[in-house]
């Protein structure tokens, strides 16, 4: 599978800067207009949409620090599922 983000991250398989944007020559306009993009859209659907990840890294119905390691785990009666 080959994924190519419009903004490039940590190891971009251009070998792009992270931050760059795919055809960022600017010839088109086509950077700046990501940019305007980026700014204006949600996280969900930058990542969806431009980033090809439908889940933004923050998480989507949990955020990450909502979440704690525990030593125990509660009586499972008490718990509604």
């Amino acid at each position: 599978m080959v994924s190519l983000p419009a903004e490039a991250e940590q190891d971009d398989p251009l070998g792009r800067a992270p931050g760059e944007m795919l055809w960022g020559d600017d010839r088109y306009g086509y950077a700046a207009s990501l940019t305007r993009v980026k700014a204006e859209a949600s996280t969900r659907s930058w990542s969806a949409l431009y980033q090809q990840r439908p889940v933004p890294d923050t998480g989507d119905y949990f955020l990450a620090e909502w979440l704690h390691p525990t030593d125990s785990l509660p009586d499972r009666t008490t718990l509604r599922v």
